[in-house]
């Protein structure tokens, strides 16, 4: 089986990865990826800064400082890795053509899958939603569903049938209590690594049965959130004792960068 995985270059999605290559090795892969998710802004909210810093910058930094880590991995080992954030919709359907995947795993990618895109591998695409659906479609699931005081908050992974956004038929959901959860980049991180368990637990269905479950419809009024506001983030520090990360939160993403043994042999693999 062969997998293209589109994602975005960040700690979640690389803990997404890395733990499904943990339990599910013997098949090529190739990741293609963004480096940002949602509309820019010339001066972004403190909090959204902060979040970037821990999700992006300082994974990055890392990265500088030792080859092994990141996704220095990850380029070592994928057939091929390609970053599609300038690409367009054309662009990214004769890249993900020439992959020939057997299946197309979306998370926290930064584009929308358009068109021929839709149908390029053998079975639909699956993406991982790091919010619940149908209540929390598009970006930062989790900071709305805290913001609006939910009791809780989760992820889906669905199929993606159209271009519309986080609409398709749902094949798991698994929801937290709020009260719970620790800082925000603990929530959102929280979510990646039981999210790769199921996913391995529907490509292992497909390996077995040739198709992947049916799923079902999304039930109840859904709504699409996007970027949040400098008044959204001043709301959320206002109503909420909850940091958007902790120093503890830096030495999870050190710990989490380490190259698993596991993954220094998929190359192997790649290449046979």
């Amino acid at each position: 089986m062969k997998l293209l995985f589109c994602v975005n270059k960040d700690i979640h999605s690389f803990v997404f990865i890395r733990g499904l290559l943990e339990h599910f090795k013997p098949f090529k892969y190739s990741i293609f990826y963004t480096s940002g998710v949602g509309k820019s802004s010339v001066q972004p909210p403190t909090l959204l800064q902060e979040l970037t810093f821990i999700e992006r910058t300082f994974p990055s930094q890392l990265e500088v400082e030792d080859s092994s880590l990141f996704w220095n991995v990850f380029h070592a080992s994928a057939i091929r890795m390609l970053e599609v954030s300038s690409f367009s919709p054309q662009d990214l359907y004769a890249a993900m053509q020439d992959e020939a995947p057997d299946v197309v795993i979306s998370v926290r990618f930064g584009k929308i899958f358009k068109g021929n895109t839709l149908s390029i591998a053998k079975h639909p695409i699956l993406n991982m939603h790091s919010g619940l659906l149908p209540q929390y479609r598009g970006i930062l699931g989790t900071f709305w569903s805290f913001l609006h005081q939910q009791p809780y908050y989760g992820y889906t992974i669905h199929t993606i049938d159209d271009a519309t956004i986080d609409t398709g038929h749902i094949l798991h959901q698994k929801r937290y209590p709020t009260q719970e959860a620790g800082s925000l980049f603990s929530a959102i991180h929280g979510l990646y690594k039981p999210a790769s368990e199921q996913m391995i637990g529907l490509l292992k269905h497909v390996e077995t049965h040739g198709i992947l479950p049916s799923g079902h419809p999304q039930e109840g009024v859904g709504a699409y959130y996007s970027t949040p506001t400098m008044q959204d983030c001043d709301l959320f520090c206002t109503q909420s004792i909850r940091s958007v990360y902790t120093k503890e939160d830096l030495k999870v993403v050190r710990e989490l960068l380490s190259v698993p043994s596991v993954l220094r042999n998929i190359k192997k693999h790649n290449q046979t």
